[in-house]
């Protein structure tokens, strides 16, 4: 069965939550496809460090400025959060 955002692992989102991503926004942006978030719940769930997620997760304040760095997704997640930033940086076009 093909995996959808809403059943990604909730640690991923929550890390996605807590950098002020939006996983389902960033698809339909193009920033992101569903594969590749596939790619990242599964590199998740074999994660070794869940409980230190879940405790980074209630400590760290939001939006935050960066993943841990034990964070198997810390690339991904660093360049969803730039495309997020550079699409807010971008000035509006007035028409």
């Amino acid at each position: 069965m093909t995996e959808n955002i809403h059943s990604m692992p909730s640690l991923m989102r929550g890390m996605a939550d807590a950098l002020g991503v939006g996983l389902e926004a960033m698809v339909r942006a193009g920033a992101i496809t569903l594969s590749e978030l596939q790619e990242m719940a599964a590199r998740c769930r074999e994660c070794a460090h869940p409980g230190d997620c879940i405790l980074w997760l209630t400590e760290c304040e939001r939006p935050a400025a960066d993943t841990p760095g034990f964070c198997r997704n810390r690339e991904e997640f660093t360049a969803l959060v730039a495309h997020v930033h550079a699409t807010v940086a971008r000035p509006e076009t007035v028409g």
